[in-house]
C-alpha cells in the first residue's frame, strides 16, 4: 500500500487513522504502480478494557472504493463501509478471540447487507507434557443472492492475510462457514507443531465459492449444494537459532458436494520456508 497514516495514543488506547491506495506489482525493478481503481481507508482503535483481567477490545472502521469490483454478481463500481469491534485476552489457560462486522453501501446499483463473524478460543494444558492447546477457530461469512436483484448479501474481507486456517490459501471468507478444530503442542521452547481439520459449507446457497483475492471460481448457480468440503493441515514451526525461524507445513483440501458437483477434485499444498533476521 501506499498511503498516510497517523496515531494518537492516551493512557490504555490508540488510535490509528489511514488513507491508502493498493500498490499493483509490475515484473521489472522499481515500477510498482498505485492502483488507481482502489481506495482503503480507516480508523482503528485499541484498548486494555480490563488490564488487569487481560481483556482488551477493538473498534474499527474501514472504507473501500473500487472500480470495476468483480464478484459472482458480476463487475461493478464499488463503495463498502465496514464496522467491527474485536474482544481478546485470556483468563488463566483459556485464550479467545472474537471478531463481528457488518457492512453497508453500494455495489453498481445494489446496496450491500453483509456481516462476517470470527472465533479463535483455546485451552492450554500447561502441566501436561508438550503443554497442548486444545482450541477451536470459526468463520461466518455471509453471501447471499449475488446474482438476484435485492441487496447484496456477499461479505468481503479487506485485504486479509489468507491464513486464519492455514496458508495455503485454497479458500477466503466470502459466503463461508467453517468450523476447525485443532491441537498445537510445544514439547521444547523453540518448537511446535499444529494440526486440525476445517469443515466447510457455503453460508448462503445463491452465492458462489470465492478464493484469494476474492474471485468467485465457481458461480452460485453451479448446484445447489451446500457442503464444500474439509481442509486439513499440519505444520512445524522451530526457531533452530536466534536469527533462523523454519516453518513447513501441508495443507490437503478434499472437494465435497458443491465443489466436486461442479467439477472440483481435491489439492494439496505443501509450504517451507526459513526467515533470518540479522
Amino acid at each position: 500500500f501506499d498511503g498516510a497514516r497517523g496515531w494518537v495514543t492516551f493512557d490504555r488506547t490508540r488510535v490509528d487513522a489511514f488513507w491508502t491506495r493498493p500498490v499493483a506489482y509490475k515484473t521489472g525493478w522499481f515500477d510498482d504502480t498505485r492502483d488507481k481503481t482502489q481506495t482503503f481507508y480507516g480508523v482503528y482503535a485499541t484498548t486494555a478494557l480490563l488490564p488487569a483481567a487481560a481483556m482488551s477490545v477493538d473498534f474499527y472502521f474501514f472504507g473501500l472504493s473500487r472500480i470495476g469490483a468483480l464478484l459472482d454478481a458480476g463487475p461493478g463500481d464499488e463503495r463498502r463501509h465496514t464496522v467491527g469491534s474485536r474482544l481478546f485476552g485470556h483468563a488463566g489457560a483459556f485464550d479467545y478471540n472474537f471478531e463481528g462486522t457488518y457492512q453497508i453501501g453500494h455495489f453498481a446499483d445494489r446496496s450491500i447487507r453483509a456481516f462476517g463473524g470470527f472465533a479463535d478460543a483455546g485451552y492450554t494444558l500447561k502441566a501436561a507434557p508438550g503443554a497442548p492447546r486444545f482450541a477451536v477457530k470459526s468463520i461466518l461469512a455471509s453471501g447471499g443472492d449475488s446474482r438476484g436483484k435485492g441487496a447484496l448479501g456477499t461479505f468481503y474481507p479487506l485485504f486479509p492475510a489468507d491464513n486464519f486456517f492455514n496458508d495455503s490459501q485454497i479458500e477466503i471468507p466470502v459466503n463461508l462457514m467453517a468450523i476447525y478444530p485443532y491441537l498445537t503442542v510445544q514439547p521444547v521452547k523453540n518448537f511446535a507443531a499444529t494440526a486440525g481439520v476445517s469443515v466447510q459449507w457455503r453460508q448462503n446457497r445463491h452465492d458462489g465459492f470465492y478464493q484469494p483475492p476474492g474471485i468467485a471460481i465457481i458461480p452460485g448457480n453451479a448446484n445447489g449444494q451446500r457442503f464444500l468440503g474439509e481442509d486439513a493441515n499440519a505444520q512445524v514451526e522451530w526457531q533452530a537459532t536466534t536469527n533462523l525461524d523454519v516453518h513447513v507445513e501441508y495443507a490437503r483440501f478434499f472437494a465435497k458436494g458443491f465443489v466436486r458437483a461442479a467439477g472440483g477434485h481435491d489439492e494439496g499444498w505443501f509450504g517451507l520456508w526459513a526467515t533470518f533476521n540479522f
